[in-house]
């Protein structure tokens, strides 16, 4: 594989990764959330990354890469995660809500790294434009975690 096709497949491996570590993350919310209406959430957001995944290991099959496992995690991220558990405090759908939307955060800053101008002349436009749609993806679902803490803090 060529330079540019190896710099790629490792870019779009680590947002498999980053995708993974989201995946995980929000099967462990789900498991600590006690409404039901933020397990639905939680559920669609699986379902964006496990998309998301699909996209990026199909570029990278078509690039002559081989993706990562698909539940491999970056073990540092997904710590991230797993220390949702020790978040919970008195007002868990708070807490829950704050750990995602800072999880989120950190997913995002991934995106954004691969995004700068640095790495962003290493993909072609067809890929960049993936990373990008995925990354906007990713920030409507943080926004409407900040809707739902809003929404259900508030009450």
């Amino acid at each position: 594989m060529e330079n540019s096709k190896t710099k790629t497949v490792e870019i779009l491996n680590s947002l498999v990764e980053v995708n993974n570590d989201r995946i995980q993350g929000y099967e462990t919310a789900i498991r600590e959330a006690k409404d039901s209406q933020l397990k639905v959430e939680f559920s669609l957001f699986i379902v964006t990354s496990k998309r998301c995944v699909m996209e990026l290991c199909d570029e990278i099959k078509r690039l002559g890469g081989s993706p990562i496992g698909l539940n491999k995690t970056s073990g540092k991220f997904f710590k991230l995660w797993m220390d949702l558990e020790k978040t919970i405090s008195e007002n868990l759908n708070r807490a829950l809500l704050d750990s995602c939307v800072f999880r989120e955060d950190i997913a995002i800053g991934n995106y954004d790294d691969w995004l700068i101008d640095d790495v962003k002349n290493e993909v072609d436009e067809r890929h960049n434009m993936m990373i990008r749609t995925q990354r906007t993806e990713l920030c409507r679902e943080r926004e409407k975690l900040k809707a739902l803490r809003e929404l259900i803090c508030s009450s």
